[in-house]
């Protein structure tokens, strides 16, 4: 039972990660926005390295064989990380990042305005 409770746990901290990895992309989203294209780019990206890190957890814990329990684990702590936690890193994060980025606007145009 301890073996099971210990890969729930890592299947749901590993799902969390993701999340918490996946919002840090969002936010640059927002920062930069990119077009659809490399939007989907990023997606595909993430999806594959998410899958891929999923796998790993699945080999360490257990010798390859799924179990049920570890993607529930993973879903739940990316859901609860999402509605806890990640909306508002992203709000935080966001408006901070909104601020430098108005900032460096506000110097370049000085700049820009001092060498005319």
């Amino acid at each position: 039972m301890t073996e099971q409770l210990t890969a729930f746990y890592h299947s749901a901290l590993t799902g969390c990660m993701l999340c918490f990895f996946y919002d840090i992309i969002r936010i640059m989203r927002c920062l930069i926005n990119p077009p659809i294209f490399w939007i989907n780019i990023e997606d595909i990206i993430f999806s594959f390295i998410a899958s891929l890190i999923c796998f790993g957890i699945t080999l360490t814990v257990y010798p390859g064989t799924f179990r049920l329990y570890m993607l529930t684990g993973l879903i739940m702590g990316g859901l609860i990380y999402h509605f806890c936690v990640g909306k508002y890193i992203v709000s935080f994060i966001g408006k901070k990042f909104a601020k430098i980025r108005k900032f460096i606007n506000k110097k370049i145009i000085l700049y820009k305005n001092k060498n005319k």
